[in-house]
């Protein structure tokens, strides 16, 4: 079980930048138009996977230990979306509510856990090398 290996006082951090969620909005509201409402379907599980692939998991400390990664694909994506396309048109939009709901289900359970084996690369601090010139 992977909670065996996440040591006490763990957590998630979010490092989604706010101009990525912005420029997600503006793109979606560009194409609903453009594609009659459909991208409003697709919308809801990438901003979820984006978010879930810039998140960490640290230790008690606030040590990055681990990260997360959503490996849904588009296709994956199309055919869980599309029986709640049929569901929300002769439902009158009532399903899309629950649709929301499951989307969220669907995309955390398509997201790994990866624990660094030790300090990630962004981290890792190497030590400078200076030159003495007194020493041949």
């Amino acid at each position: 079980m992977i909670a065996a290996n996440l040591p006490s006082g763990a957590r998630l951090e979010a490092s989604f930048p706010m101009s990525k969620a912005v420029l997600d909005v503006i793109l979606t509201a560009i194409l609903t138009p453009l594609t009659a409402g459909l991208v409003l379907f697709i919308f809801p599980y990438y901003f979820q996977r984006d978010i879930l692939d810039h998140s960490f998991i640290l230790d008690a400390d606030g040590k990055r230990i681990g990260s997360l990664d959503c490996k849904l694909t588009f296709p994956q994506m199309l055919k869980h979306a599309f029986p709640w396309m049929i569901l929300s048109l002769l439902t009158f939009g009532i399903a899309f509510l629950f649709f929301q709901v499951r989307a969220t289900i669907y995309v955390y359970n398509h997201t790994e856990v990866n624990l660094y084996d030790e300090t990630p690369a962004a981290e890792v601090k190497t030590p400078s090398l200076r030159l003495d010139p007194t020493v041949s």
